[in-house]
């Protein structure tokens, strides 16, 4: 087993209960009525499952474990080029069919439907990792896209955040912080409409910045607070 590289079960915690929150006001806007929200942190994860708890259901039996491949789909899964990796989504009967007669692997052509495709799936990507090791990620990605099957190569972080995609989208943004008077970059906001652009409005905060603030609107007096503040219990 593998750990994510992203906290996933706190930020899809988080998007559900956000998700939650617009239902319930929805419904109150119906009812006149409010709700109690109740969200875990593994419910999420559970949902996440997806196709996975579906073929499990279906069947009894639990998935194996197959790595970058698809459980359902073959090929679909990251190959390894002479210089990196790329992913292959090969969704189609088409799709697979071009990668065939461009890899020149015609003995292929008889998987003609996903199911043979599953059940052969180790003859199908051993024979493509061959052919797909001898030349690089950019060729092959190009190769794929201009027959029309959907190939991306995998890039790290600094790749992602300097691809034109991004620079285009404008998702790498930068604000000024009002305390060093530099430019700070961020990650926008991931949606985009034509009335908001979500930008940075405030400053990350400085240590202890709002601890005033927050506790006098819990009720705490000032002398209460510079008492706390003199016992080094708040900064």
């Amino acid at each position: 087993p593998q750990k994510v590289g992203v906290p996933v079960a706190d930020l899809f915690a988080g998007l559900y209960a956000t998700i939650g929150v617009l239902a319930a006001l929805q419904y109150g806007e119906r009812t006149r009525l409010g709700q109690y929200i109740d969200i875990g942190m593994l419910d999420p994860h559970v949902a996440w499952l997806a196709n996975q708890a579906m073929n499990y259901l279906a069947t009894g039996e639990n998935p194996p474990r197959l790595g970058n491949q698809h459980p359902n789909i073959v090929p679909y899964q990251a190959f390894k080029a002479s210089d990196g990796y790329f992913y292959l989504a090969c969704g189609t009967d088409k799709q697979f069919q071009e990668v065939c007669e461009m890899l020149g692997a015609t003995d292929l052509l008889v998987f003609d439907s996903n199911e043979k495709r599953v059940l052969n799936r180790k003859r199908i990507i051993d024979a493509f990792q061959a052919a797909f090791a001898k030349n690089t990620v950019d060729h092959w990605v190009q190769e794929l896209s201009r027959r029309g099957v959907p190939a991306s190569p995998i890039l790290r972080v600094s790749e992602a955040l300097s691809s034109p995609y991004v620079k285009t989208k404008g998702i790498l943004s930068y604000a000024e912080n009002l305390y060093s008077k530099r430019e700070a970059p961020y990650i926008r906001f991931p949606v985009h409409t034509d009335k908001d652009k979500f930008e940075v409005r405030i400053p990350p905060p400085r240590l202890g910045e709002h601890t005033e603030e927050i506790l006098r609107g819990l009720g705490y007096t000032q002398e209460r607070i510079s008492h706390l503040r003199a016992n080094r219990v708040i900064i």
